[in-house]
């Protein structure tokens, strides 16, 4: 399932950040002089916010212009490129790449007028290494809107950024782990490295066994400092009375550091057989907790964060993560293996770009996992879009959040969930007939559960998933638009 289909396009949507809050030097936008005021002052529309702003050149109401963003201590300063652009139609658009020193051919002309049609500031930098990436990518539909994507974010406008978003929007994440493990299992003789990357992605996929579920459970809740199941196993005798608790977290995370081998010898020699003695029910875990752990194997064990530990000095933690090991893994590997570790390498730079968005006002979270250890054929992907409070905090009381699913019998479905002062209106998008009916009997169940959380259910709606694309794009295009404020501007 293309999460794009629903989300418009997350991060890499052209929509999602539309307008930037502040206007940076060097930007380039097209404005409309509305009204003339005394004192050489116009109002004048940047995208889509009014601003006023201080004449120092003759412009005409009604006027449409080509502004760029000039440098300045106090005011912003915006310098008028050209002429006015009425009734110049796509003459305009070359005028202006011709004054950039671009080359102004058809194509370019199409992808700089797809910019400012969709009211996305850009730098003549930026502008020239998106033309150069587009005309490397044939001009696919695909690539403009990865490109258009990249400058509308702020991200830098480079190949392994846009191969990065390209795969992650293109592929699931199980079907890149499926692939590679494939790949490297073609080799019989693998090396302690390829045997360790197939073991760590196996874990991703593939559901525990009994006794290897209850050490992940340890293992987590060792993380965590929860002392629950530490002490049921010395009360069951399967732990050494002797042992104490800040001994047994700083052993299960040394394991955890080493690769965190379920299979093999555990921490404390404890039995397979023993631990399987324990209370069965340790080994179920609620729906909720099997979600979050899996959400926490996947953050922890991808590497997400690699850069970031890096930076603070704490390599030893990240040289056992699938991110440390995929580079590792490049630098002596055939070409087969090799571009396979590099596809799944562009994967997880796509999952990390993609996962945070922070604006002033909001925040934009996604993320995409293997579903197979929860009992689904395929990914589950999420996607977050909350507001701050006034102290940065995200406010629990309005919100919006989507999951995309791929159900055994529903099949293709999408969850959207809309949080307003804590009123909870859900939207169940899918395909299959008389959902309605069948899902019913649940409500009561969710309305409970979102009434012990302190939220209370709106309503609950279903739609077919075709209905969904248009209105999905115009809420996430609004979600964050803000007004220009306490900003003087000079023309």
């Amino acid at each position: 399932m293309n999460v794009q289909y629903l989300s418009g396009k997350r991060i890499t949507s052209s929509g999602i950040t539309n307008t930037p809050h502040t206007l940076r030097p060097g930007q380039i936008i097209q404005g409309n002089v509305l009204k003339l005021y005394p004192n050489q002052k116009a109002q004048i529309r940047l995208g889509s916010h009014k601003i006023v702003a201080q004449l120092e050149a003759s412009l005409a109401v009604g006027g449409k212009y080509h502004f760029q963003v000039q440098p300045s201590d106090d005011v912003v300063h915006l310098r008028v490129l050209g002429y006015s652009l009425q009734n110049q139609g796509s003459g305009s658009i070359m005028e202006l790449l011709q004054q950039l020193g671009l080359k102004p051919s058809k194509a370019n002309a199409a992808f700089t007028r797809s910019l400012i049609k969709d009211k996305i500031p850009f730098t003549k930098e930026q502008l020239q290494q998106a033309l150069q990436l587009l005309d490397t990518s044939k001009n696919s539909p695909q690539a403009l809107e990865a490109i258009k994507g990249m400058i509308s974010a702020g991200l830098p406008v480079t190949h392994s950024v846009y191969q990065a978003l390209t795969t992650v929007n293109s592929t699931g994440m199980t079907e890149q782990i499926e692939s590679l493990v494939f790949q490297l299992k073609q080799n019989p003789d693998q090396t302690k490295l390829q045997q360790q990357l197939v073991h760590r992605l196996d874990q991703l996929i593939k559901p525990s066994s009994a006794s290897q579920a209850l050490a992940k459970q340890i293992m987590t809740e060792a993380s965590t400092d929860n002392q629950q199941l530490f002490r049921m196993l010395k009360a069951a005798g399967v732990v050494d009375a002797e042992v104490d608790f800040p001994t047994w977290k700083a052993e299960w995370a040394m394991f955890a550091r080493q690769g965190g081998n379920v299979t093999g010898q555990l921490p404390f020699q404890l039995n397979h057989a023993e631990m399987l003695k324990m209370d069965h029910t340790l080994l179920f875990s609620s729906p909720k907790e099997q979600f979050l752990s899996q959400i926490q194997q996947v953050l922890q064990s991808t590497g997400l964060n690699y850069e970031n530990q890096l930076a603070a000095n704490r390599f030893h933690e990240q040289q056992t993560t699938i991110k440390s090991l995929l580079l590792q893994l490049m630098q002596q590997s055939d070409s087969a293996v090799h571009e396979r570790s590099q596809q799944f390498l562009h994967f997880l730079n796509g999952m990390q770009i993609q996962s945070v968005n922070e604006t002033a006002g909001g925040i934009q979270a996604n993320l995409q996992m293997p579903g197979q250890k929860l009992g689904l054929p395929d990914d589950v992907q999420m996607e977050f879009f909350g507001h701050k409070t006034k102290d940065g905090t995200i406010s629990p009381d309005s919100c919006r959040v989507l999951f995309h699913l791929n159900l055994a019998r529903l099949k293709e479905t999408v969850i959207d969930m809309h949080v307003q002062k804590r009123a909870v209106s859900i939207t169940v998008y899918n395909d299959h007939e008389n959902l309605t009916e069948q899902l019913t009997g649940f409500q009561s169940i969710l309305d409970e559960g979102l009434a012990s959380l302190h939220y209370q259910l709106s309503m609950v709606t279903f739609k077919p998933m075709h209905e969904k694309s248009e209105p999905a794009q115009q809420t996430v295009k609004t979600d964050y638009h803000k007004p220009y404020q306490g900003v003087d501007y000079r023309i």
